[in-house]
C-alpha cells in the first residue's frame, strides 16, 4: 500500500495444536512472538499477547495517518503466528480509506488453523453507507 491513511483491527488466538497439550510449547512460542512484536516498528497501535483463562490473544489495533510499511507488517506478523502457532485461528479487519479502489471497504485477514486468507468483508462494507454517511 502507499502512504495513506489506514485502520486495523482484530485478534488472534494462538494454538500450538489443537489439542493444547503442551503448555511449554505454548509458551516458548508466546516468548517468540512477543521478542517479534518487540521488533516491529509500529507507532501508536495496540499490539499485544495477553492471557484470558489460560488463552494466549494477539490483540491488534490502530489508526496511522500514513500507512509506511504497517499493515505489511501486520501481514508479516500474521505469517509468523501461522508458522509459529499453526492451530491459531481469528480475524485482523484492514481499511485503508483514501484508496480509490478499495477505500470503501475493510479486507479481512482470516486465520484458520495457521492458515491466512483474504477475504472481503460482509459485515461493514461498504462501509457508505453501512456505518458512515
Amino acid at each position: 500500500m502507499s502512504a495513506q491513511f489506514v485502520l486495523y483491527n482484530g485478534w488472534i488466538s494462538i494454538s500450538t495444536s489443537s489439542d493444547e497439550q503442551s503448555f511449554d510449547e505454548l509458551t516458548k512460542v508466546v516468548s517468540e512472538l512477543n521478542a517479534y512484536i518487540d521488533s516491529l516498528t509500529l507507532k501508536y497501535h495496540l499490539c499485544e499477547i495477553r492471557t484470558f483463562n489460560l488463552e494466549r490473544i494477539l490483540l491488534i489495533g490502530g489508526s496511522h495517518n500514513h500507512d509506511v510499511g504497517y499493515s505489511d507488517q501486520i501481514v508479516r506478523l500474521l505469517n509468523k503466528v501461522a508458522e509459529l502457532a499453526p492451530a491459531s485461528h481469528g480475524v485482523v479487519y484492514i481499511r485503508w480509506p483514501d484508496d480509490i479502489f478499495i477505500g470503501n471497504e475493510y479486507k479481512i485477514y482470516k486465520m484458520v488453523r495457521g492458515k491466512i486468507t483474504f477475504e472481503s468483508d460482509p459485515f461493514f462494507s461498504p462501509c457508505r453507507p453501512v456505518i458512515e454517511d
